[in-house]
């Protein structure tokens, strides 16, 4: 996070200095990404709130898609369902305006973790069918948290009582995580499996998996 958290302020600087609008807001959508990781959510929120002038200021539709989403995070980190729904149905809405097929994708997910909080699983999984779509016709390849959607595709399924179609899903995300994961040093990979809330829940699933056979 500490890197991350130094690339997107030079990269802000950067767009600053040389009049970039789109890229200023990238970078401050990465910042408020890196903080909410972090779980420093005010920060998190000052940083989407710039995001979200600029591109405004820019009539920057990319930028703004991208704010809405993780806005959904935002919220959905705060648990406030209808802040969540709100966001990523904007974010949906404009991926699929500017034909960005993946993003799109990954904003329904985000409808998708919020109907499964609020006991809806049925109404989540009648959004599965595209996402799975797209899984199977590109796999993880053109998409920016593919284990975020694995995850929330397996708790989907799972609720379902659709157990083989979950357990195969959750091994295609414990796969993609080992294989994210190997590049790195040991003590990257402790972060990377140990720290990041996903990983550790995909690692855990699976364990458990082995564990019962199933």
């Amino acid at each position: 996070y500490d890197a991350a958290d130094e690339d997107y302020r030079g990269a802000l600087a950067l767009s600053r200095e040389h009049g970039l609008p789109g890229s200023a807001v990238t970078a401050c959508v990465g910042l408020g990404a890196v903080c909410l990781e972090r779980g420093d959510l005010t920060a998190a929120a000052q940083w989407l709130g710039e995001a979200e002038r600029l591109s405004a200021e820019a009539s920057d539709e990319r930028g703004a898609a991208q704010t809405h989403y993780i806005w959904g995070l935002w919220y959905e980190t705060e648990k406030d369902w209808d802040g969540a729904l709100r966001a990523y149905g904007l974010a949906v809405e404009r991926w699929r305006s500017l034909g960005a097929r993946a993003e799109a994708i990954e904003a329904t997910a985000g409808v998708m973790r919020v109907l499964l909080a609020q006991g809806q699983g049925v109404a989540a999984y009648t959004l599965a069918e595209d996402v799975l779509a797209h899984l199977s016709e590109h796999g993880p390849a053109r998409l920016d948290e593919p284990l975020r959607l694995y995850w929330t595709i397996y708790r989907t399924l799972h609720f379902m009582r659709q157990a083989d179609a979950a357990r195969q899903l959750l091994d295609m995300a414990y796969l993609l995580l080992q294989r994210q994961a190997e590049d790195l040093t040991p003590q990257q990979q402790h972060r990377f499996l140990a720290e990041v809330s996903i990983n550790r829940a995909i690692t855990a699933a699976w364990q458990q998996a082995q564990q019962s056979g199933g």
